[in-house]
């Protein structure tokens, strides 16, 4: 008989079993369950909104309560604070796309041991029109937030013309632009992006100063803007890349002029955050080379590009960093 280890294997188990956690949370957002818990219901009242059997949805309620997503009184659930923000659709921060993406790349993940066996990507990047717009939207959807955090954090009120380069659904372009009146924008990304940025770009009050432009940022870069923002851009590409990019980002801008970068960031370290350490499997199952970088890789990419006076900001709860850098200071 074998003595009993010393150490409780209890978090390896929880660990191992973790995937369960997130596969709930997934169901119970695609089925719209948060969205009828602004106001208190039981699991069978529910059921009968969604038109679902009520064993499973009481299942998955129950487990959302134990997740804390949702608050249980007697028989009745309703949502907490976190899901009642971000969770429930038509409120401005709704996450739900965001969470359905991440619910279609559960299947990659799968495949990480067959992607670390290879040293290569082992999950497709869906280029038709269709899955870059579903990207786009799912994108903008948790990335208000962000950008949020991000206008607070830079100072672009002496810049007048910003170029949002991987500018996404122009999420960030119509941030800033909003915030400071004189700012001009372009959002620069790839043809179908751009589709689904002008709907949005279309419902902001500092629409007319926000324009759209095709392009493949790693081929070139339009001119006249004195100031660039590079927002979760770095980690898709390898390191030799992104010194191309930045030197091409450098180029492009008038001076004297400011970059901004925006990703999210392991420590000098490598030992965490979680968060960017796992999206670094990310980027090995979908790209040749990305992977996230710390504060000094960055740093080290803006110098030999020729920027200087560069200055790192970190946010909590949000998992983003910022670091700015200037041309002709």
């Amino acid at each position: 008989m074998h003595e009993i280890p010393a150490v409780n294997p209890l978090p390896l188990w929880e660990l191992a079993h973790r995937y369960c956690e997130a596969r709930a949370f997934h169901a119970a957002s695609e089925l719209d369950i948060f969205s009828k818990l602004d106001t208190e219901r039981t699991s069978d009242e529910v059921a009968n909104m969604i038109g679902l059997h009520h064993r499973p949805v009481r299942m998955l309620m129950d487990a959302c309560v134990a997740l804390g997503l949702l608050e249980k009184c007697g028989r009745k659930y309703r949502n907490t604070a976190v899901a009642s923000e971000f969770l429930v659709k038509g409120k401005p921060f709704y996450s739900g796309n965001f969470v359905s993406l991440e619910a279609f790349s559960y299947q990659s993940w799968a495949k990480l041991p067959d992607a670390a066996r290879e040293n290569k990507p082992v999950a497709r990047i869906m280029r038709d029109e269709r899955h870059m717009k579903f990207f786009t939207h799912a994108m903008h959807s948790t990335s208000v937030f962000s950008a949020t955090i991000l206008a607070q954090a830079v100072d672009l009120s002496g810049h007048k013309r910003l170029l949002d380069i991987g500018g996404g659904s122009g999420v960030n372009a119509i941030t800033v632009a909003e915030k400071y009146q004189n700012l001009r924008a372009t959002v620069f990304d790839q043809g179908p992006v751009v589709e689904v940025a002008a709907e949005y770009i279309a419902k902001s009050l500092a629409a007319p100063r926000i324009s759209t432009m095709a392009g493949d940022y790693l081929k070139g870069l339009p001119g006249g803007h004195d100031a660039a923002l590079l927002s979760n851009i770095l980690h898709g590409e390898g390191a030799e890349d992104n010194r191309a990019l930045l030197k091409r980002v450098y180029d492009a801008l008038e001076a004297p002029g400011m970059v901004i970068i925006a990703d999210t960031l392991p420590n000098e370290e490598r030992t965490g955050p979680v968060f960017p350490l796992l999206f670094a499997l990310n980027e090995l199952l979908y790209t040749e080379h990305g992977d996230t970088y710390t504060e000094s890789d960055i740093k080290g990419f803006l110098a030999k590009a020729g920027f200087g006076r560069m200055n790192a900001i970190s946010f909590e709860p949000a998992p983003l960093s910022v670091i700015t850098a200037l041309k002709g200071a």
